[in-house]
């Protein structure tokens, strides 16, 4: 199973022959626009599940998302992130099924991947993930980090999304492949 990494900066290989107008070397990226558009049906045409962290509850995209809330199914055992929120506490987990409405809720409420935090301007639910029937997950982010991934299984055509040059393979035995792992499959200690 390939597993691939979108992230919104990055910085081509010395000697790579992709033009960079930063000083730094870095290129800024994103998924706007059509992009956005093609990740978020792909995610829903592959997913049954949906979850954000929610770290205002009050907030309006967060009130409106009610309408699709489920419980935490029990066959989702992601770790989906680690960081704690200002007063101490656990981020608040919640998930939502995936229906064509939602995914229209998705559509509209954003144009990029990466407006999806609570800072930079934006009041938003953070980190997205998509999750299969069966609870394995097909996308995740951690947005702050600037970091998006797409675990497809085997025969899932996911090349409308790809096809962007910035999608990179991750390889299972590099670090991020590693701490990807981890948050596919805590370890219970």
């Amino acid at each position: 199973m390939k597993r691939y990494m979108f992230t919104d900066c990055f910085t081509p290989p010395q000697g790579s022959n992709v033009a960079s107008e930063s000083v730094s070397g870095s290129i800024s990226c994103d998924i706007c626009g059509r992009q956005y558009e093609d990740l978020i049906r792909l995610c829903c045409k592959f997913s049954s599940v949906f979850s954000f962290i929610v770290q205002v509850p009050a907030m309006e995209v967060a009130e409106e998302l009610e309408k699709f809330r489920i419980e935490r199914p029990e066959n989702i055992e992601f770790n989906h992130n680690q960081y704690i929120t200002k007063d101490n506490t656990e981020p608040g987990g919640r998930f939502y099924r995936v229906c064509p409405e939602l995914c229209e809720f998705l559509l509209h409420k954003a144009d990029s991947i990466y407006e999806w935090i609570n800072g930079w301007d934006f009041e938003n639910p953070e980190d997205p993930t998509f999750y299969q029937e069966d609870g394995s997950v097909f996308f995740t982010s951690v947005i702050h980090e600037g970091e998006v991934f797409l675990l497809p299984r085997d025969g899932e055509d996911v090349s409308i999304v790809i096809k962007n040059n910035y999608w990179r393979e991750v390889e299972a035995k590099s670090m991020i492949g590693q701490r990807l792992e981890y948050m596919l499959h805590p370890k219970n200690d």
